[in-house]
């Protein structure tokens, strides 16, 4: 005498993926597809590059989710950072080449700050980030890296954050 299952094979198989879906759904409910964005620019000596997650704006009031002495981190899902194949000069420190981590802090409500941070998430330097707005909207968030002009000394790019109507700029220096 054969045996039947309760289930035949292929309905079990549908249940089975319901429930590894239905487990997963916490999981899945928190994954927004977010593209990456690379702004890269040159020093004399090397490349400066920055990879950032670019999140939509979808409307929001940007500055009420930044409120005064919050850190942002200026992207999303993983960190926004800045790599550097010469030594830059950001604020009044020095940081060799290498690898960091791209904050923004808002001291306070008219006042701006560019952190650069080690992967300890310690600041080794900080810099005055100009925020005004704009009377055009950017949806995706977008970092942009202007070249060094020829003539000035010493050489410097222009780092430019637009989200929304908010625009923000600082400078990256060559380190004597």
């Amino acid at each position: 005498m054969r045996h039947q299952s309760a289930l035949p094979a292929s309905k079990l198989s549908v249940c089975l993926l319901i429930a590894a879906l239905w487990s997963a759904l916490p999981l899945l409910a928190f994954q927004v597809d977010v593209q990456r964005g690379l702004a890269r620019s040159e020093l004399p000596g090397g490349k400066v590059e920055i990879d950032y997650g670019r999140p939509p704006h979808n409307g929001r009031d940007l500055l009420a989710m930044m409120p005064a002495g919050q850190v942002w981190r200026m992207g999303m899902n993983a960190a926004t950072t800045l790599q550097t194949e010469v030594p830059l000069q950001v604020g009044d420190k020095r940081l060799e080449a290498g690898s960091y981590v791209l904050t923004a802090r808002r001291a306070d409500q008219d006042s701006w700050e560019l952190q650069i941070r080690d992967t300890s998430n310690a600041v080794l330097a900080q810099a005055p980030l100009n925020v005004h707005r704009d009377s055009e909207a950017v949806d995706l968030l977008t970092i942009e890296l202007d070249p060094a002009k020829a003539d000035r000394q010493p050489p410097a790019i222009t780092l430019r954050v637009k989200w929304g109507s908010l625009r923000g700029q600082s400078q990256l220096t060559l380190a004597p």
